[in-house]
């Protein structure tokens, strides 16, 4: 899609597959920073993944931050932000990142100078080192990514004005288009709950798309309900069956509307709402905690009108209510982001116009 309105999501362009290498950064010593709780935010109403292919030799991490200062810890009740030991080869935002086994799966972008990106590789958090895997048929960025079964999806995405309805089976050797949704999505988010995937939201480059899809292969997929309020750059969690939308972007503004997706009867509604107006986040679900990170504050639609966030929430589905409980080390909106085990993986991002290389681990505390 535009790099004009909000930016652009995480996906890819055309860029090398090899990866530079450079040392591991040291181990941080810096003192956590405690973030006192805040009160709720009450809801309106009631009531969340290593390819075949060739491959590229291992290449080392490169140091964790890009203006030589040291790695910065922030915590709060329940969670806890540290820049990692190491980072991305090059700074990226808006690309995919999906578990798979021990490693996450790193796919689509932009690159700092805001070219699509086809890269495909493996990124493992133990040691830092990427390798690459394959290259995407289409350079996109702002696409979505899940898994189901034994696959890892790439939907939709957007490169220049236009926006592509492609699914793409990232783990095929090479990756390969399996099946289309109903129009080109960029934008857009995806999660898979029990053996069905589900696409949400997304922008088609004239409107932002209603439509709640689901599918069981990949391949062909049938709409399930519209969302209450259409959005773009959402950030998209489950809790059980149950799928959470916070904020986005609308066709004017950002919203604050949290919104849940029943995916037992194929219902709606809006349930709740954040304290303030937030797009281009993401959700994860923690140990059965659902929390919001990052993003950019501000009822605008482009990075001139809104602020990047640090700020990390937690969601409680069983209140519909939004507590903030710690802050990200620096802002950062339009990253990656994965869950391995304990820990959820914060890939690259924007901080304002500018990507980033830095990753970020979050865990509950």
């Amino acid at each position: 899609m535009p790099l004009a309105p909000l930016a652009l999501l995480l996906l890819a362009g055309a860029v090398p597959l090899a990866c530079s290498s450079a040392t591991p950064t040291a181990t941080d010593t810096t003192a956590p920073v405690t973030t006192p709780p805040s009160t709720p935010t009450s809801a309106t109403a009631s009531t969340d993944s290593t390819p075949p292919g060739s491959t590229a030799p291992p290449t080392s991490a490169v140091p964790n931050t890009t203006d030589g200062s040291p790695p910065t810890t922030a915590a709060g009740p329940g969670v806890t932000a540290q820049a990692a030991r190491f980072s991305l080869d090059a700074p990226m935002s808006r690309l995919v990142a999906v578990p798979r086994g021990d490693t996450l799966l790193v796919f689509s972008g932009l690159t700092a100078g805001k070219a699509s990106m086809n890269r495909v590789f493996t990124l493992d958090p133990r040691t830092g080192t990427t390798t690459a895997t394959g290259k995407l048929p289409q350079a996109v960025h702002d696409a979505a990514g899940t898994a189901l079964g034994d696959r890892v999806l790439l939907i939709g995405g957007g490169e220049q004005n236009v926006a592509y309805p492609d699914v793409v089976d990232v783990t095929a050797s090479p990756p390969t288009k399996i099946g289309r949704i109903d129009v080109g999505r960029s934008d857009n988010s995806a999660v898979t709950v029990g053996d069905t995937a589900y696409v949400l939201g997304g922008y088609d480059e004239r409107s932002i798309v209603a439509p709640v899809l689901a599918s069981g292969d990949g391949a062909s997929w049938r709409k399930v309900v519209d969302l209450p309020t259409p959005v773009r750059y959402g950030a998209v969690a489950a809790d059980g069956p149950t799928i959470y939308v916070f904020g986005g972007v609308t066709d004017k503004a950002q919203t604050t509307d949290i919104q849940a997706i029943d995916t037992t009867d194929g219902s709606a509604r809006k349930v709740g709402t954040l304290p303030v107006p937030l797009g281009h986040a993401a959700a994860v679900n923690l140990g059965g905690s659902i929390y919001v990170l990052g993003g950019r504050t501000g009822a605008g639609t482009s990075t001139a009108t809104t602020t990047t966030s640090a700020t990390i929430y937690r969601f409680d589905p069983a209140t519909a209510s939004v507590t903030e409980v710690g802050k990200l080390p620096k802002p950062v909106a339009d990253f990656g982001v994965a869950v391995l085990g304990d820990t959820a993986y914060v890939l690259g991002g924007e901080r304002g116009d500018t990507a980033v290389n830095e990753v970020v681990t979050v865990r509950r505390s």
